[in-house]
């Protein structure tokens, strides 16, 4: 005889409802999609029943597990529209609460005139052969999504394929591990477009293989929309062809009205709606469509273009990727719109490299990785006019390569952020001479050493540059070289720093028209008492810094002889 089931009666009609049942060690709690929870508590052979919102109670002296399964199996019995969810999760994995709640589901959804439309399911109470028993009693019209937690994959397949009735189905699987054993399955169900729409799986522990290998196991599946992350893969099956099967399959009548894509004036129009990553698939059609687009020269819209390179740990201490040319090299392209993509560019003896999930795309370059990195950057940018970000590693010839794309173009790439992992001076002149509009130059040594930065501070680029970064080296050139009234950020190190820089720098840094921050770290500090006398500080702690207001400029110095720095900035 149900108890408190007369209390939650109207949630058995109204639409849309969302249920949570979560079985604990002493207590049963029913939780519904407005937030609604009646809670079961076991008390010495009675049950407490009680739904604070409704600010209802009372007490029987019967089971908890029993006094819930008769309010629960009459809630699905009268049940009559479809349910959102219906969740059955666990916190106490006690056999007698999973054998009596199950009984208590397969008896109610037996007793029914009808099936009970469900959309969401996920049992975690239960096992797996209980799991399949009660999702056979559901109507596979509605059923759309299921989660499977720790189940046998191969056996799950097997019965959706034959129960579901072609009504497609989005599958979660949660498992321990990326382990063969549970992925071999997924192969199987990427052959089932017909019974799976979308196929998640979620990994509790941490994932020991990269994005790379686990592509390469599941070939030849189609992955054409896929999702790779460290603790979930995902794939959206269709059950249509993708272009690239369907060209395969045109006949010449096919071919021929492909080509009429090739159109300029057609082709203009589509490529109006379309984004910089179609823009390159289509590319790849046929030559003429190629040709095409090429000849339209349309502006890709691309905001950032980052080429980058980073060392994993396991690569620190590997002898097989020493030579930094040998490392992979990724590309990042982030659109106007946000879009983001990576490709990785490795040669065939970094196929073992392990940090991958944030890839999108895997190249193999064989013993050409730099020129096809370069080639790649040349085609994405062409008839790009403007970027706002452009981000290069040295790495062999790679900078002075990408320097003969620049100098090659009609009109100056508009960069207006440049930042570089350089070895030398150089590095910079392969690069900065080539470009225009540049606002802001950050540059870092791959080792610590000495920059010259004669000839880049004579450029005409250098001319717009308003915040300026030097790290992980010394500059040699003096702090009147650098022409600091037109910067409104400069962090830079040199190699002393004397009375006579200071007084420089406190008369020309009100000269700024935008002042935000300027840090100077020396080397060598050349400076006696006379500064102070002559200068004298807001606040002093001999040795180790000092502080000076100059309320007329609204600035402020602080020489920090502790950690070799001086820093001047405005205050309002």
């Amino acid at each position: 005889m149900p108890i408190a089931y007369q209390w939650f009666s109207k949630h058995a009609k109204s639409e849309q409802e969302e249920m949570i049942i979560q079985v604990k060690l002493n207590s049963i709690h029913i939780i519904f999609s407005k937030q609604s929870t009646i809670k079961y508590d076991s008390s010495a052979g009675s049950t407490k029943v009680q739904w604070k919102e409704k600010n209802l109670k009372l007490k029987v002296k019967r089971k908890m597990t029993e006094v819930f399964c008769e309010d629960f199996r009459e809630f699905l019995v009268n049940r009559k529209t479809i349910l959102n969810s219906l969740t059955v999760s666990h916190t106490f994995n006690g056999e007698d609460h999973r054998n009596q709640v199950f009984k208590c589901m397969k008896s109610a959804l037996k007793a029914r005139s009808d099936r009970l439309q469900v959309k969401t399911i996920q049992f975690d109470l239960f096992g797996q052969k209980q799991f399949i028993s009660l999702i056979q009693l559901l109507n596979p019209e509605d059923l759309a999504h299921i989660c499977f937690t720790k189940t046998d994959i191969d056996e799950a397949i097997y019965f959706l394929s034959s129960w579901n009735e072609r009504c497609r189905l989005n599958v979660i699987f949660k498992v321990d591990n990326p382990s063969i054993e549970n992925l071999s399955p997924v192969k199987k169900i990427l052959g089932y477009p017909s019974t799976f729409n979308q196929v998640q799986m979620f990994f509790e522990e941490n994932n020991d293989w990269n994005k790379e290998k686990l592509i390469s196991f599941l070939k030849p599946s189609k992955l054409h929309s896929s999702i790779f992350k460290r603790k979930c893969i995902e794939f959206n099956l269709s059950e249509d062809a993708d272009l690239p099967e369907l060209t395969d399959r045109l006949s010449l009548q096919d071919v021929r009205s492909l080509e009429v894509f090739a159109n300029p004036l057609l082709m203009k129009k589509v490529l109006k709606g379309i984004d910089f990553f179609d823009i390159q698939c289509l590319r790849k059609v046929s030559g003429d469509i190629r040709y095409c687009i090429d000849s339209l020269k349309p502006d890709l819209y691309i905001k950032e273009y980052i080429i980058r390179q980073e060392k994993s740990d396991t690569d620190k201490c590997s002898n097989a990727l020493s030579s930094k040319e040998n490392l992979p090299l990724d590309t990042f392209i982030i659109l106007e719109n946000e879009s983001k993509k990576c490709v990785r560019y490795r040669g065939r003896v970094s196929q073992g490299y392990e940090d991958d999930w944030h890839v999108d795309a895997f190249v193999s370059c064989d013993d050409h990785l730099i020129e096809r990195v370069v080639s790649d950057f040349k085609t994405n940018t062409e008839h790009q006019k403007s970027i706002k970000k452009l981000s290069l590693t040295s790495n062999g010839n790679m900078l002075e390569l990408i320097g003969d794309v620049l100098k090659s173009r009609d009109n100056p790439l508009g960069v207006k952020q440049l930042t570089m992992i350089i070895n030398n001076e150089s590095d910079i002149m392969n690069i900065l001479p080539y470009i225009h509009s540049v606002e802001s130059i950050e540059i870092s040594c791959d080792s610590k050493g000495y920059l010259d930065l004669t000839e880049v501070l004579n450029l005409n680029q250098f001319t717009n540059v308003r915040c300026l970064k030097v790290m992980n080296s010394t500059v040699m050139n003096s702090i009147e070289d650098f022409n600091i009234t037109k910067f409104r950020n400069l962090k830079v190190k040199i190699r002393s720093l004397s009375l006579n820089d200071v007084i420089y720098l406190k008369e020309n840094v009100v000269k700024c028209e935008d002042l935000h921050e300027f840090i100077i770290d020396y080397e060598n500090l050349l400076i006696d008492d006379s500064l102070y006398t002559s200068m004298p500080p807001y606040y002093r702690q001999p040795n180790e810094y000092a502080i000076w207001y100059f309320p007329e400029e609204s600035l402020r110095i602080v020489l920090n002889e502790e950690h070799d720095f001086i820093y001047f900035c405005c205050f309002p």
